[in-house]
């Protein structure tokens, strides 16, 4: 039978107009016998975990019949739990990894201009204008560390007597 290749499937159902079943398929499951579906409007609806579609049948402005499906929603769910957890490990892994690269640039920023601090820390308590920092960027950072040292020299060159 067909409909017993589609996993969610609990139970279809062919009515004739006045609403007495015309053929039933209905998953081996002993719970599944007390569940009812009933023939409705065209539509669907949710209910006890479950999806209900109700189509009328028509044949030549007439209704013939109606047929209902009722399907579990277990695999919609699952699918759902498996993109969340999906989604959480992306998510976690790109932290990482942007936690990795920051830390690494931000000791290629922030080591020079600590080591510009330092010196100049050094220069304000010995008053040794000869120090100067070592440019290890060429880049803004770089520029700085030279303008430092530059401006080192011209006061080291006004304190010579």
């Amino acid at each position: 039978m067909p409909w017993a290749k589609i996993a969610g499937l609990w139970k279809q159902c062919s009515f004739q107009p006045n609403g007495k079943i015309l053929a039933i398929y209905r998953r081996q499951d002993p719970k599944l016998k007390a569940m009812l579906v009933h023939p409705q409007p065209n539509g669907a609806s949710f209910q006890d975990s479950s999806l209900i579609v109700s189509h009328q049948i028509v044949l030549d402005n007439e209704m013939i019949g109606n047929l209902c499906i009722r399907t579990s929603l277990e695999m919609l769910y699952s699918l759902f739990t498996t993109v969340g957890i999906i989604t959480i490990g992306i998510a976690a892994c790109a932290l990482l990894l942007s936690y990795i690269f920051s830390s690494r640039f931000q000791r290629l920023i922030s080591k020079p201009i600590l080591d510009l601090a330092q010196t100049a820390r050094e220069v304000t308590v010995q008053k040794s204008y000869s120090l100067r920092v070592a440019r290890t960027n060429q880049d803004e950072i770089g520029d700085l560390i030279d303008g430092f040292n530059e401006m080192l020299e011209q006061i080291q060159n006004e304190m010579k007597p």
